[in-house]
Parts: structure tokens; C-alpha cells; sequence
């Protein structure tokens, strides 16, 4: 479980300089690698300035890769690179290789260790066969994601500078999923999971939206007509459908709030957002 208090500045800025640290080595993939998981609504809103409305961000990367694009063969693969710069694969507690999830630890300016975790997701439709939970991408293994295929044909870009690691400073450029796709794979996701944070980022894309609900609105009516779409929104839908549903109960749970007052009031307007929003989309 993770909660607000958890997102201190020095573990995110971490996660961040790992995001630089990966674009900046996987340039020649770049065009066919897209930001998804929980750094996007923090990249994806740039006006969103004021410490009370600013995303917290993540403490770990999830990359889509585009494997339909990237060439089959290349004299130096993503998981060499990987390996290369440090990175390994995670491993479960019988120690066995966890598919598709990387860690990257060093040491910040600080004297902190940091240790980030990085998954690759990849589109669930061609490639292997439909049980299978991967694709494959060079020698590495991708895990299928439930909305990926949107994010390739809707996503948008973004510059980032940040130090490195190594401690360079570095200015890259970031694909990065747009609203229509993140939401989407959000929803799958916190279906699926019911994770707080899947939840707080629903909520807070639809709630600090810089032309405020109705750029939500108009952002998303576009995309009603897509079947992939809507089983996401319905998915949303179902979980905030009351005010003690998951949702609600998932997102006041993020912000660990300290009064009961507070929790209420934190509850009732994701509640209320939401199915407003749901709404005007008539979902």
C-alpha cells in the first residue's frame, strides 16, 4: 500500500532522475517508448503549479515499449543498455526473475540509497498469443497491459531536465500518455488491483484539469465512441458508484487524512467528481 506520506521529495526526485538516467540511454528507442503508471498526471497537467494541487508523483517508472516498431534486431538491445547502466532484474521472494520489472539503486549527492523500481509494459494485441502474458521485445520480456495499445497513438511530449545519477545534468524528451489513454489504463488498472494510488490519480486528473471539468469533458467526449474506452470509464464508474464504494474509500485513504471531518469531505468530492464528470460523458 502506498500513501501520501510515503512520496517525500527525495525518493521522487530519485525516481525522476531515473527517468532521465533511462531516455537519456535509450534515446535511439524513444520514439517508441511512451510514460505511462503514476508519473503521468504530474508530467501531463504542466500549469499545475501551487503546492496544494501538485501531484505527488511516483516512486517507480512504468515505460510502454512499442514492440511492433522497434527493429528485431539492433547491435546493442534495451536489456543490454539496461544491464550496462546498472540495472537488474527483480527477483520474487523465492528468488526467482520477475519478467519485465528492472531495479536501479545508487547513491543521491545526499549520501541517501535509493533503489527503483522500473516495469515494461507492452500492447496486449498481436505479437504472442492472447494467454500469454508477455511480449517479446528483443531479449527481454514486456508484460501486457490492459489499455497500452492506446497510449502509442495518444500520448504527448515533454521535456524534462534533471541530474542524472551519475550526476549530469540532462535534458531529455519524454513521450508521455495523454488523458484520454491514462485514464483508460487507469481504470483497467485499478480494477484490477485497488491500489490508493491508482485512485488518487483518477481523481486528481479529473479534478485539476487546467481548464477545469469541462477540459475534462471535451478532452474525453472525443474518445466515447471507443470500446476500449468506455469499459475503462464503466470500470471507474462502478467503483466511486456510491460514496463507501472502493474509490471514494481508496483515494480519502491516500491522503491519510487526521479528522474524520477531513476524511469526509476528501471522500465525498472524489465521489462527487467523478460521477459528475461520468455525467456529462453519460457513462
Amino acid at each position: 500500500m502506498k500513501l501520501k506520506s510515503q512520496y517525500s521529495s527525495a525518493k521522487t526526485n530519485a525516481c525522476f532522475s531515473i527517468i532521465v538516467e533511462l531516455m537519456t540511454y535509450l534515446k535511439k528507442y524513444s520514439h517508441n517508448i511512451v510514460l505511462v503508471g503514476g508519473w503521468v498526471p504530474y508530467f501531463l497537467y504542466g500549469e499545475i503549479k501551487a503546492e496544494e494541487e501538485e501531484h505527488v508523483g511516483s516512486l517507480d517508472v512504468d515505460l510502454a515499449l512499442n514492440f511492433l516498431l522497434i527493429p528485431e534486431q539492433d547491435y546493442q538491445t534495451i536489456t543490454d543498455i539496461l544491464e550496462e547502466r546498472g540495472y537488474k532484474n527483480r527477483k520474487d521472494r523465492r528468488g526467482n526473475i520477475i519478467h519485465a520489472s528492472y531495479e536501479r539503486t545508487f547513491i543521491d549527492r545526499n549520501n541517501n540509497e535509493h533503489t527503483i523500481q522500473v516495469d515494461f509494459l507492452a500492447s496486449e494485441y498481436g505479437g504472442s498469443s492472447r494467454n500469454k502474458r508477455h511480449q517479446r521485445i528483443h531479449d527481454m520480456l514486456a508484460r501486457k497491459g490492459r489499455g497500452i495499445d492506446l497510449v502509442f497513438e495518444s500520448c504527448v511530449e515533454r521535456e524534462l531536465e534533471a541530474n542524472m545519477p551519475n550526476g549530469a545534468r540532462t535534458k531529455i524528451k519524454l513521450k508521455v500518455a495523454n488523458l484520454y489513454s491514462i485514464i483508460a489504463t487507469k481504470g483497467f488498472a485499478f480494477n484490477e488491483r485497488g491500489s490508493e494510488k491508482d485512485a488518487y490519480d483518477i481523481y486528481w486528473l479529473f479534478k485539476n484539469h487546467p481548464k477545469g471539468e469541462a477540459g475534462v469533458i471535451k478532452e474525453l467526449s472525443r474518445q466515447t465512441n471507443k470500446k476500449l474506452f468506455i469499459q475503462a470509464l464503466n470500470l471507474i464508474k462502478e467503483s466511486f458508484k456510491n460514496l463507501d464504494s472502493l474509490g471514494p474509500v481508496a483515494v480519502a485513504n491516500f491522503f491519510e487524512p487526521s479528522e474524520a471531518e477531513e476524511r469526509e469531505i476528501i471522500q465525498r468530492d472524489s465521489y462527487e467528481t467523478i460521477n459528475r464528470i461520468m455525467k456529462y460523458l453519460k457513462i
